[in-house]
């Protein structure tokens, strides 16, 4: 005669922290232990798997890091409740890096504001050169770069979001350096070409038809040294993540 088994017994899911889940959020005004996460990051939210009771860790500002659980996965964003502050991680890159880039396709601007964040750029200044296709970026424009930004540090665990900007000319752009920030041209006729580097750096990289020759002109009399990154004529959204990516070796 066979055992009966004793009926299996519901117990409570346990939360289990996801360490691989950081997301950028918003406190809430009336509760302070409470925050929202965007629409956006709802969807990475969910894209993730994660779901009611989880864990995952909330940014609520640059390096403002909590531990918390999620409380409702409401499509008009996600509500989380903080449960404990977390060390501020150390900005990556400790050194600054600077893209300043001529405006250019606001389309793939899109992917070189994505992939720059995901290698470490801490600012990001377009600027109007004497070849670039539109004469500014819209207000409504810059706040999608700025999202989608935040999307990228999503992505590769940042909190530390880049600053982006614009500014109406390169001698604009130039002047808005720091002064310990060492800025360099890319200009494929370079005869050196980008080495790895520790200091805090700018990379000045021109719009799809290149420096005119009264730029160039200019950046000379600047003393702002060229570099190559190659024999090719690269794109500029390429160019930019080609030397940010040479900086990680």
């Amino acid at each position: 005669m066979g055992h009966a088994h004793p009926a299996p017994t519901e117990t409570a899911r346990q939360p289990e922290p996801d360490m691989s889940a950081r997301l950028f959020a918003e406190r809430d005004a009336e509760d302070r232990h409470a925050a929202r996460l965007s629409p956006a990051s709802t969807r990475h939210l969910r894209s993730l798997r994660l779901e009611t009771g989880d864990m995952l860790e909330a940014v609520l500002g640059p390096g403002d890091l909590w531990r918390a659980m999620i409380t409702s996965s409401e499509a008009g964003g996600a509500k989380l409740s903080l449960e404990e502050k977390l060390p501020a991680p150390p900005e990556d890159p400790i050194a600054p890096i600077w893209l300043l880039v001529a405006i250019a396709d606001l389309g793939r601007s899109e992917t070189l504001v994505e992939k720059v964040t995901e290698l470490g750029a801490t600012d990001i200044l377009f600027f109007r050169a004497a070849r670039s296709q539109a004469r500014e970026i819209s207000d409504s424009r810059l706040q999608r770069l700025r999202r989608i930004a935040l999307a990228a540090c999503e992505q590769c665990r940042r909190t530390w979001p880049p600053r982006l900007a614009q500014a109406n000319s390169l001698e604009a752009a130039l002047q808005s350096l720091p002064d310990d920030v060492q800025a360099i041209a890319f200009d494929p006729t370079a005869d050196e070409n980008l080495a790895p580097r520790s200091e805090s750096i700018a990379f000045l990289i021109g719009p799809e038809g290149g420096f005119d020759a009264a730029e160039l002109s200019w950046l000379e009399q600047q003393k702002i040294p060229r570099c190559s990154l190659g024999p090719r004529t690269l794109r500029f959204e390429t160019a930019a993540i080609a030397a940010l990516a040479a900086l990680r070796k």
